[in-house]
């Protein structure tokens, strides 16, 4: 990581951060405060007759969900094909907006009261 400032002086990771509601990311293990958990499409294929689909749940930090949200949208482009732009496109789209939110998603905040 290239050093800003003057000499000697270390900068934490960017979306490391500190603090009593930090969670280590299942992903990369960095804390993180905006930890993440969305339901989203694994899979789906579509051959005009008919679809089948599989869904995941995935928990991450917003960089680590929104690799995981690429990849997704990505690996379904070909078997998804026509509803791949009106099914997965829109949904993670929306998923990939979300991870801009600052704070934890709301089934991590429901789950973090339940402890």
């Amino acid at each position: 990581m290239p050093a800003f400032g003057p000499p000697g002086h270390v900068h934490a990771p960017v979306h490391a951060h500190a603090g009593p509601d930090a969670i280590a990311c299942p992903v990369c293990g960095e804390p993180t405060t905006s930890l993440k958990r969305y339901t989203m499409i694994r899979y789906l294929v579509f051959l005009y007759f008919f679809a089948f689909w599989g869904r995941q749940t995935v928990a991450a930090c917003p960089p680590c969900m929104r690799k995981e949200i690429g990849m997704k949208t990505l690996i379904n482009l070909l078997p998804a094909n026509l509803l791949w732009l009106f099914i997965v496109l829109p949904w993670n789209t929306v998923l990939f907006c979300m991870t801009f939110a600052e704070g934890h998603s709301s089934s991590v905040r429901t789950a973090l009261m339940q402890r």
